[in-house]
């Protein structure tokens, strides 16, 4: 939310991000890096599945999750 004295201001963004039919994420904070690293997820989630290696596990999509959040993070620093 942006706040000034009298006007508050929330802009559009996405809070649900769905990875499979099964598993979502819930995600707060800065929404555009939130943004880069769902897609970054749903595009190694993508490519495994093509491989014939479909992820399907809360656990795994977790896993994965976290690869691309440390990779945002390395990739700022």
């Amino acid at each position: 939310m942006l706040s000034a004295p009298d006007i508050k201001f929330e802009p559009p963004q996405m809070k649900i991000f769905q990875f499979t039919e099964d598993v979502i994420a819930l995600v707060a904070g800065d929404p555009y890096d939130q943004i880069t690293i769902c897609n970054e997820t749903t595009r190694v989630l993508e490519a495994k599945r093509i491989q014939g290696r479909a992820v399907g596990s809360v656990e795994e999509i977790a896993k994965i999750y976290s690869e691309a959040f440390s990779k945002l993070r390395r990739e700022k620093a």
